[in-house]
């Protein structure tokens, strides 16, 4: 497979990633506001910019970008914003009656839950950093981006693994089958570490 050939299967993939982010807010939005009716004019537009706008913008630009320069990290750091932001477990949660136990499915729906954001906002934060070449502007700034990869690694299974799980908005909380870490060290000292890591990462 030669390189062009290679670009351009890259290219297709990225526009039908962007495609499925505009599929998935055309279905999600609507559920959201059936589920939670915005109480003013105000909040629907939020709505509706956070759940469409803002996800169509990112994924868009995103295919963009990887359809003629497939190797510059921004265009992929813009389309993970773009997929973070349409992931659907608080919708499928909010239409799912309160379980007595955890199955492995609800374990997984509460998990992605619970950590979906770390992609999307460590995406947001590297984007100044690799633009416009998709690169640090030295190389001394390389470990940055390891660094906001290891943290939300760590996060991601640490939350996998604390001791109870439930939907982000805590409407409930079972006991998490594989879950030992104890919530009240996650609100505490994990939160100090990790704040001062993210400071790093932004700074």
């Amino acid at each position: 497979m030669t390189v062009t050939k290679r670009e351009n299967r890259t290219g297709v993939l990225a526009w039908l990633l962007a495609g499925l982010v505009a599929i998935v807010t055309l279905v999600q939005v609507p559920l959201t506001l059936q589920q939670s009716p915005p109480a003013t004019l105000g909040a629907l537009a939020g709505t509706i910019a956070w759940g469409v706008a803002i996800p169509w913008t990112y994924a868009f630009l995103a295919a963009l970008i990887i359809n003629r320069q497939p190797g510059n990290r921004v265009g992929w750091l813009l389309l993970l914003v773009g997929l973070s932001g349409v992931i659907p477990t608080t919708a499928i949660l909010g239409m799912m009656p309160e379980p007595v136990r955890i199955t492995p499915g609800v374990w997984l729906l509460t998990s992605v839950d619970n950590w979906s954001w770390v992609p999307l906002i460590f995406a947001i934060f590297l984007i100044p950093l690799n633009f416009p070449t998709g690169r640090p502007p030295t190389p001394r700034w390389r470990w940055v981006n390891w660094l906001a990869v290891a943290m939300a690694v760590f996060f991601i299974v640490l939350i996998s693994l604390v001791s109870t799980t439930g939907p982000a908005d805590e409407s409930w909380r079972l006991a998490n089958p594989i879950g030992f870490i104890p919530v009240e060290w996650v609100n505490g000292p994990f939160l100090i570490v990790w704040g001062i890591g993210l400071v790093t990462v932004v700074g």
